[in-house]
C-alpha cells in the first residue's frame, strides 16, 4: 500500500435513499469515492454511531462495514500512536458479504484529525435525523434506530468536540 494521505481536505456526504438504500460519498483532496449501501443486512447509521462512539470513548481502534449487495467497503480506523489527535483510516473494498475471511482490496489510506472526522459524520447523521421528522421523507426510509439513539449520541459528540 502506498503512503497514507495526510489531509484536512476531506468531506463525506451520506444520502439516505428510499427503500433500504443509501449512498456514501467520500471526497479526499481531488479524489472522490462513491459507495452504495444496503440496509438489509445491517443498520449503517447505527454502525456509524457505534464507530464514532468508540473513538469518542478513546478506543484505540474501531471499524465499520458499508455492505452493498453483494459487495461492500470496510473502514478500519486506528488512533495514531505518535499524534493522539489523529486517526489513520484504511478503506478497503471486498466481494460478497463481509466476514473475517473476506479478501480486502485497498482503496485509500488517510491520516486525518479525529475531531474533524467525527464532526463531519455527526453532521451527516444529524441531517438525516432531522429529515426523518418529515413524514413524507420518512415513510419510504428506515431510520428507527437513528431516531432512538441520536440524542444520547449527540450529547457525546458535543461534549467531545468542546474538549
Amino acid at each position: 500500500m502506498s503512503q497514507p494521505i495526510q489531509t484536512d481536505n476531506f468531506d463525506i456526504l451520506l444520502n439516505l435513499r428510499s427503500y433500504g438504500w443509501s449512498d456514501f460519498y467520500l471526497f479526499v483532496n481531488e479524489k472522490s469515492f462513491e459507495f452504495t449501501i444496503s440496509h438489509v443486512f445491517t443498520d449503517p447509521c447505527f454502525d456509524l454511531i457505534k464507530a464514532l462512539s468508540d473513538l469518542i470513548h478513546g478506543n484505540p481502534e474501531t471499524c465499520f462495514v458499508l455492505q452493498g449487495e453483494p459487495d461492500g467497503v470496510f473502514f478500519d480506523i486506528k488512533k495514531m500512536v505518535t499524534q493522539q489527535h489523529k486517526i489513520m483510516i484504511s478503506i478497503h473494498d471486498f466481494d460478497g458479504f463481509y466476514n473475517s475471511d473476506s479478501k480486502l482490496n485497498s482503496i485509500i489510506k488517510m491520516e486525518v484529525k479525529t475531531k474533524q472526522f467525527i464532526c463531519i459524520l455527526y453532521l451527516q447523521l444529524k441531517k438525516i435525523f432531522m429529515l426523518l421528522h418529515d413524514k413524507k421523507f420518512a415513510e419510504q426510509r428506515e431510520g428507527g434506530s437513528l431516531l432512538q439513539n441520536f440524542y444520547s449520541f449527540e450529547k457525546e459528540v458535543i461534549s467531545f468536540l468542546k474538549k
